[in-house]
């Protein structure tokens, strides 16, 4: 998926010209020539950013009998699997830039837990809660379609929506197969 974000700002302020010093910091290392400082309402860039998201995986469901010390034929009790989590994208107005995610870029989300024994769920996996400057657009990144657009603060948006967890045994019983042996994937 691809972020975008569009804004108008002076990356470099005028006291960087002259010397190319900042008060209290001595020479800038790496910067070489004095920038170009820009007037207000130029646009400087258009802050894009490239990440993969993905999101969790459902548990899988249990295959489990039920089994007490004077109960000879105990029926089946496999629960069923966790739900996967989602991917959210949450507009923040603190936020300026994309610059959080220049070094992180992969961002997926916990994968739902198996069922377990005697009917019980597995447990669901977190939300992965990515927080993105108000006025953001993301799009696909092979086709370039729009996914979401982030244009409030607060404003919340599920990209990708985790699996569904898997059915334990005890979804397969019936009067004819009273003992199933499979439960269902995640």
């Amino acid at each position: 998926c691809l972020v975008q974000y569009k804004d108008i700002y002076d990356m470099f302020p005028p006291h960087f010209c002259g010397g190319n010093r900042v008060k209290g910091l001595g020479p800038l290392r790496g910067l070489g020539q004095c920038p170009k400082v820009l007037k207000r309402g130029e646009k400087m860039f258009v802050d894009r950013v490239k990440i993969h998201v993905k999101g969790g995986n459902g548990g899988n469901g249990m295959v489990s009998f039920y089994r007490a010390k004077y109960i000879t034929h105990g029926g089946p009790d496999g629960g069923d699997g966790g739900k996967g989590g989602d991917v959210v994208f949450i507009g923040d107005e603190s936020m300026g830039t994309l610059m959080d995610f220049r070094y992180k870029r992969m961002f997926k989300a916990v994968n739902g837990g198996d069922g377990g024994k005697r009917n019980c769920f597995g447990k669901d996996g977190e939300d992965v809660v990515i927080k993105v400057p108000v006025g953001t657009v993301i799009r696909e990144a092979e086709s370039g379609k729009v996914m979401a657009d982030i244009t409030h603060d607060g404003e919340r948006k599920i990209l990708i929506h985790g699996g569904k967890g898997g059915k334990g045994n005890q979804h397969f019983a019936t009067p004819t197969r009273q003992a199933p042996r499979y439960a269902e994937r995640g």
